[in-house]
């Protein structure tokens, strides 16, 4: 009984990590090549000199799309218990981290400390699920995939670097279509994902021509 339930939900657990990496990447990117950009663009010009610590958090956010939907698995298969070991381990990780970083590098310790704790737990909430259900959201096309997004990164982040690119909405349209690109025709999806990405692409089309139709008709009466 248990391994077929394994053998239903694995499957899942893999599509679903994935797909959540692959969509909040561009968002982490966002905030770890262009967080001047983005804090600009919301607060105003005298919250860009936090930056640094924007970029910090970043990685930790990264790390709850990158491992999957851990939480949830874990509490399907009713291990509320270590649930809540994880959240005081975290909370207490948290607080040394700050204590001792703090003092010395003040709002980036904070960053560091939140980081490494949010993403401690992740990697201990994956672990356990590997060892207790044999499940890992790794797979080949997911080892793929994370190989494109840091070599994506790490150019963007140069490229930045050495091309003073700033962030303007031309530069991350761009960054945007060259992902989902590469994404295309890097076999990072197999086909039954290709042909669900095909339809969640005609249904979105089909539902702005809805409202395009829609839009032109008020407009006539």
């Amino acid at each position: 009984m248990g391994e077929n339930r394994t053998e239903l939900i694995g499957p899942i657990y893999q599509i679903t990590t994935k797909w959540c990496f692959l969509f909040t990447f561009p968002i982490f990117v966002l905030m770890f090549v262009y967080p001047e950009f983005l804090l600009t663009r919301i607060y105003g010009a005298e919250y860009a000199s936090g930056a640094t610590v924007l970029r910090i958090l970043s990685l930790g956010f990264i790390t709850n799309s990158y491992f999957g939907f851990n939480y949830h698995t874990i509490m399907a298969s009713g291990d509320s218990d270590f649930l809540m070991k994880c959240s005081m381990a975290s909370a207490g990780m948290n607080v040394l981290l700050n204590f001792i970083l703090i003092p010395q590098y003040g709002m980036i310790g904070a960053a560091i400390a939140s980081s490494v704790s949010f993403a401690s737990i992740e990697v201990f909430m994956t672990l356990k699920i590997w060892k207790k259900q044999n499940m890992h959201p790794f797979t080949s096309t997911y080892r793929r995939l994370t190989f494109i997004d840091i070599f994506m990164v790490v150019a963007m982040y140069a490229a930045g670097k050495a091309l003073l690119l700033t962030g303007t909405n031309l530069e991350y349209t761009a960054f945007i279509i060259v992902y989902f690109v590469i994404i295309r025709y890097a076999n990072v999806l197999d086909d039954a994902e290709m042909d669900m990405a095909r339809k969640i692409s005609k249904s979105i089309r089909y539902n702005i021509d809805i409202r395009i139709l829609q839009a032109l008709k008020a407009l006539a009466t």
